[in-house]
C-alpha cells in the first residue's frame, strides 16, 4: 500500500499570561514581596506560583480513539491516554456523541498540544463522519496539532481495499491532519509485541519534539 506522506508543520502562537505587575506605583501585587521577612516569603510566593500557575504551563500530548490507542500508549512516554475520549470498539460516529456529550475542561482546552488520533478500523475505513470528529475535536483543543495513525487490516471483519484504506486517512490529511507514514498495518492489532507499535511510538515521541522545538 502506498503511504500518505505529511507536509512540514506550521508555525504557531502561544502567548502565555503577562505578570501581575503595577508600573505606575512599582507595587508588586503580592504583598509577601516587602524587605522584611523576604526569604520566607519569597519561598511562600514560589511555593503558590507552582500550585496555582506551573501545571497551566505544562504541555499535554493525548492519545484519542479506539483499542488500538491504549497499544499505542504504552509504547511512549510522553503522551497518554484521554480516557473520556478512548473506547475500546469505538467508531467515528460513537466519538462524535461522546464528545458532543462530554466537552473537556478549560485547562485541556488551553495546554493540549497535540492530540494523537487512532480510528477507523472499526468502521471498516468507511466515512462515517470524519469532518465532525475534526471539527468537534478543534472545539475542544483549539490549539492542538493532530496525528492520525493509519490503523490495522486484513483480520476480523476488516475487509477494507488497499484503495478504501488509504483514501480514508487522505481525507484527515486534506483537512489539515498530520498523517504518519508509519502504520499499524496487516494482523491483528491487540498484540504488544506488535512490531509496529514501537516504530510507531518512536514517530511519536519524534513529533512531540518537534512541536517542542517549532516553539522555542
Amino acid at each position: 500500500m502506498d503511504k500518505i506522506r505529511c507536509s512540514t508543520i506550521d508555525n504557531n502562537i502561544f502567548i502565555l499570561p503577562a505578570g501581575l505587575y503595577s508600573r505606575k506605583k512599582k507595587i508588586k501585587f503580592f504583598p509577601f514581596y516587602k524587605k522584611k521577612n523576604c526569604a520566607k516569603r519569597k519561598i511562600k510566593f514560589f511555593l503558590f506560583f507552582l500550585l496555582f500557575f506551573f501545571p497551566f504551563l505544562k504541555a499535554q500530548y493525548l492519545i484519542v480513539g479506539d483499542s488500538q490507542s491504549f497499544y499505542l500508549e504504552k509504547s511512549t512516554k510522553k503522551a497518554k491516554i484521554y480516557a473520556p475520549y478512548t473506547k475500546v470498539g469505538i467508531g467515528i460516529k460513537e466519538l462524535n456523541n461522546i464528545i458532543e456529550s462530554r466537552p473537556t475542561n478549560e485547562y485541556l482546552r488551553q495546554n493540549t498540544k497535540i492530540i494523537f488520533l487512532s480510528i477507523g478500523t472499526n468502521d471498516n475505513y468507511y466515512d462515517y463522519g470524519i469532518s465532525k470528529l475534526l471539527f468537534n475535536l478543534r472545539e475542544n483543543f483549539p490549539y492542538a496539532y493532530f496525528f492520525v495513525v493509519m490503523g490495522s487490516y486484513g483480520w476480523g471483519n476488516i475487509t477494507a481495499s488497499p484503495d478504501t484504506y488509504n483514501n480514508y486517512y487522505k481525507k484527515f490529511f486534506k483537512q489539515g491532519c498530520f498523517v504518519f507514514n508509519q502504520i499499524i498495518g496487516f494482523g491483528d492489532p491487540h498484540n504488544m509485541t506488535k512490531k509496529q507499535y514501537q516504530i510507531l511510538g518512536n514517530a511519536i515521541e519524534k513529533a512531540i519534539e518537534k512541536i517542542e522545538t517549532e516553539k522555542q
